[in-house]
């Protein structure tokens, strides 16, 4: 991975990080990431920026196997959504 790369992730995660903090791995479901991105849209974060810490939370849960579990969320907001 290139060092801009990586910086550039680690920012991402930030977010992610602070929002599911204490909850491991295991505990994490479908309704949580639901909840994260209701309160990042909530927030006025853009689609954009959403999507790409969703891509940090599926590419966490998929190294540690655990993405099959939350799969159902929709990955990807094209527009303003009302959950």
């Amino acid at each position: 991975m290139a060092p801009k790369t990586f910086i550039t992730e680690r920012e991402r995660a930030g977010e992610p990080k602070k929002y599911f903090g204490p909850i491991r791995l295991r505990q994490i479901i479908a309704e949580n990431i639901l909840s994260y991105m209701r309160a990042r849209i909530e927030k006025g974060i853009a689609n954009t920026t959403v999507n790409r810490e969703l891509d940090v939370i599926r590419g966490v849960l998929k190294r540690a196997r655990l993405w099959y579990r939350v799969a159902a969320v929709r990955s990807r907001l094209k527009k303003r959504l009302d959950y």
